[in-house]
């Protein structure tokens, strides 16, 4: 990083970025983006976890917990407030290289977003009883890691590879490291490296860079200049290397290997970005297709490339039982063996590069994508314009550049493996099962990587009715298409969607929808499962089926150029799957195998338990994954059947948005349909039975929290009450909302809180979620009850009902940012009947929601007494 910044200077970098440094030292980048509906700001602070001092493991994250935490100006709660008062979205997260704290907000109040995050970022209070509060906030988020397999092993991998450089550190620091903190720490820590020097401020929108640089200046005004802290130097040089078995409570068995990575501005990542691509990422990867679709030895399987600004790590990664780790690390260790010594083809890193280079078109999606790539690189080197060296560095990447850096880099004698074994690899006696390798097989496995290093060098169809810019036509074959063209990005979303789903299923069916839409892009007449996905990537689009709880569908998504491409094999995959046997086999395997890892993830056991108390017998209270007997009995000629008359034309509603011409769509749909199919009738399932009583399901765990759900009976999809019970969720929820506030700000129970309501077709569900230490159980069931009361008594306050109502409306319209999420929600609008196919008239109805509307709702569905309180925990929680 360059040791000099400019100072009042200003440069136009691809992509029209300003950048410049202001007096104060504080660095600004503005990106003018004249039509976006949004405006994304984030302040990039040059500390992380890597910059702690030894008695201050944990700090810079516990910093990120703590700026939110009030200042002069505001009291705990009103920051996020707020932000979700208009609509905005407020957060933060702690890297080892930065901490950042971010909003994106409706466009006409981007100042208000900007405000708090200066407020919060220059003038934090730092209160110590917030503080005693938040650092049990932070040691649930601990506990929570602790719970993640993949946290587990990853932490452990850092550890191997980095040794005593600072990367080597969680960032999270430790129970015991967060509960040494205090005032004075926080405030030592602050001053030292949340300085103008220090910091860059991110904006991306339909904003002016004169308007922008005043309202930087006043609102940090208060920002202390001078030099911040020295951080600590890069990683020097590559560890031995070293092996080691690790005991779990998880149920599946991983493996971890890695080997040191340069810097992210080292001449060689670019060429470790493709081989990391072609060999881990995607289904038409190497390793996926090889070692998880042809020898079917492996859950999951991945490579990637990690490269932060002082040292990475290129990591592969796979997930297994017991008895194919052996055969499956051999298998993987081939696949990189094959690279180091011959490279790659030509085909593959050109099909790396377009999916690389295309990312710089589908940022443009969103302002905070933007706004995010600005940051980080003006962070990391001053530079915002920085990535357009690196794209030019991807589009040069040859098949000796490759060849190369995996001759460099993927050294045997440098790997580091972690296996992190399932809680059923000992057996009574502690011994670990023989299917297993031990430290040195895993050594030896990896020395085969090892070489010297390289010296670096139709019928007729309905008109078009246009209504609010979005075009409804009738097909021929009797399908609804909507088009809402968009031509401002060169990107295009289609979706596709039928009723079905988990609604149709039963318990000897449960699954079906899942495992037969995931075959869908495994093998048409003319083409295999692998050269769909090589030609997905190729094209950097995406095709993929969908299965939810009232409908089954597809959804493409692709540039522009590709268009008739992209939909080609979206239809191809949808009229012309032919289920391969063997494809069959392997999508079930690992089906089979989540479903045998479920207890891995506690929480999602708790919302699993909750739904099938409170739906019963009705469909909802099915696993969409299905049962181990159910998803092992179904056969290809039964799923074959089903999709076939499912997917049949005549049922289907096809939406799309972004840069597609209606009647092209139209047209090209009609041809590609066929007309000869018989569809099945729309599922009916009755409605679920009412509870009568309360339903405590328990379910015991090893992990370190225990996970609780309260789950009351929901409204349905296409009824009035769904809006005011969305913003009854909304005034729980979120960083403002009364749960957080309450039982995660004040009482420090959680890490994780929330309320949600999900509407269904036969009617849905209002939950609420709490993971918190064992001991504090009861402490926080009582805290859950106590808000239910509260809501079912008490009608809410003005000021509080239009910040969950703006929250709301504002959330929505930025999740509508990508083509294809406003497809799908045209799409589904029209096949459950809740819109007219747009949805200023969803946005319009959060906004119009009265107080008496939600303690009606409150009233009406969140009945103490008729409920499911279903907890998963350690015995006796």
């Amino acid at each position: 990083m360059p040791d000099e910044y400019p100072t009042n200077a200003t440069s136009t970098t691809p992509g029209e970025v300003r950048w410049e440094r202001l007096p104060s030292g504080l660095g600004l980048c503005v990106r003018t983006v004249p039509h976006a509906p949004a405006v994304a700001v984030q302040v990039w602070i040059g500390v992380g976890g890597a910059d702690e001092r030894d008695h201050e493991r944990g700090l810079a994250h516990l910093h990120e917990h703590m700026l939110f935490k009030g200042t002069e100006r505001r009291g705990v709660g009103e920051i996020a407030a707020a932000v979700e008062a208009v609509g905005g979205q407020i957060n933060a997260w702690t890297s080892l290289d930065q901490t950042v704290y971010h909003v994106v907000m409706p466009a006409h109040e981007w100042r208000t977003g900007l405000d708090v995050l200066a407020d919060a970022v220059c003038h934090s209070a730092f209160d110590p009883t917030e503080l005693e509060r938040e650092i049990e906030v932070v040691c649930e988020e601990i506990r929570r890691a602790d719970d993640s397999p993949s946290r587990v092993l990853y932490r452990a991998l850092f550890e191997d590879v980095f040794g005593e450089h600072p990367y080597a550190l969680p960032v999270l620091g430790t129970i015991e490291s967060v509960r040494g903190m205090d005032r004075e720490k926080m405030r030592a820590f602050w001053g030292r490296h949340y300085r103008a020097r220090n910091a860059i401020v991110s904006v991306v929108g339909p904003v002016g860079v004169d308007e922008v640089r005043a309202a930087v200046e006043a609102d940090f005004a208060g920002f202390e200049e001078g030099a911040a802290a020295e951080r600590p130097a890069p990683q020097q040089q590559a560890r031995p290397a070293s092996a080691r078995r690790l005991p779990s409570v998880f149920s599946e068995t991983r493996l971890a290997i890695g080997f040191a990575a340069p810097a992210f501005d080292h001449p060689d990542v670019a060429a470790l970005d493709v081989l990391s691509l072609v060999l881990g990422s995607g289904e038409a990867s190497r390793l996926f297709r090889r070692v998880r679709r042809d020898l079917g030895l492996v859950n999951d399987i991945g490579c990637s490339c990690w490269t932060p600004q002082r040292g990475g790590l290129f990591t592969f990664a796979l997930g297994t039982s017991d008895d194919r780790v052996r055969p499956a690390l051999a298998a993987m260790i081939e696949e990189i063996v094959k690279v180091v010594d011959a490279g790659l083809e030509l085909e593959e890193i050109e099909r790396a590069r377009q999916l690389i280079l295309s990312e710089a078109t589908w940022k443009l999606e969103t302002v905070q994508g933007q706004a995010h790539s600005n940051g980080f690189y003006a962070q990391a080197c001053n530079d915002p314009g920085w990535e357009a060296r690196y794209h030019e560095a991807i589009a040069a990447v040859t098949a000796e550049d490759v060849r190369r850096v995996a001759r460099q880099w993927l050294r045997g004698d440098q790997a580091h493996a972690v296996l992190l074994l399932g809680k059923d690899a000992r057996d009574a006696e502690g011994n670990v099962s023989a299917d297993l390798p031990t430290e040195a097989e895993l050594l030896e496995a990896m020395a085969a990587i090892g070489r010297p290093p390289v010296a670096p060098a139709g019928e007729v169809r309905g008109a078009a009715v246009v209504r609010d810019g979005v075009h409804h036509l009738t097909l021929s074959t009797g399908d609804r298409l909507l088009v809402l063209p968009d031509r401002s990005v060169p990107v295009f979303g289609v979706r596709m969607a039928v009723l079905g789903g988990l609604r149709e299923e039963t318990a000897a069916t449960a699954g079906r929808g899942r495992l037969g839409t995931e075959l869908l892009t495994r093998g048409t007449s003319t083409r295999s499962a692998d050269q769909i996905a090589m030609a997905i990537d190729a094209m950097a689009g995406e095709v993929s089926a969908v299965a939810g709880r009232n409908s089954v569908g597809l959804s493409i998504s692709g540039l522009s150029q590709h268009r008739e491409a992209m939909l080609g094999l979206g239809l191809e995959s949808l009229v012309d799957f032919v289920l391969p046997e063997d494809e069959l086999e392997i999508a079930r395997k690992a089906q089979l195998e989540d479903i045998r890892h479920q207890q891995d993830a506690p929480a999602r056991q708790a919302f699993r338990a909750a739904s099938a108390a409170l739906f019963g017998s009705h469909p909802y209270g099915l696993d969409a994954l299905g049962s181990l007997e159910s998803v092992g009995s179904f056969s290809r000629s039964d799923l074959l059947a089903w999709l076939r008359a499912r997917l049949a034309p005549g049922d289907g509603v096809w939406a799309a948005c972004g840069d597609v011409d209606p009647e092209w769509l139209a047209a090209r749909l009609e041809a590609g349909l066929p007309r000869d199919r018989v569809s099945l009738d729309p599922p009916e399932p009755a409605m679920p039975a009412p509870l009568t009583g309360v339903v405590r399901p328990r379910l015991s765990s090893d992990k370190a929290q225990s996970h609780i759900v309260l789950a009351f009976p929901g409204t349905r999809l296409d009824a009035p009450d769904r809006f005011a019970l969305q913003v009854l969720s909304a005034l729980l929820g979120g960083q403002g909302g009364r749960l957080f506030l309450d039982l995660r700000d004040k009482q420090s129970l959680a890490y994780s809180v929330g309320a949600s309501s999900t509407e269904g077709m036969e009617g849905g569900s209002f939950s609420f979620y709490i993971g918190t230490a064992p001991e504090k159980t009861e402490q926080a069931l009582a805290g859950l009850y106590a808000h239910i009361d509260r809501v079912r008594n008490d009608k809410v306050e003005a000021g509080e009902l239009d910040r969950a109502r703006r929250s709301l409306a504002g959330s929505y319209a930025i999740g509508l940012q990508r083509s294809g999420a406003r497809a799908t929600a045209l799409c589904l609008s029209e096949l459950y009947g809740t819109g007219d196919g747009g949805w200023q008239a969803d946005i319009d109805a959060y906004l119009a929601v009265t107080a008496d509307d939600v303690l009606a709702a409150a009233q009406r569905w969140l009945t103490v007494g008729q409920h499911v309180e279903a907890i998963v925990g350690p015995a006796g929680s």
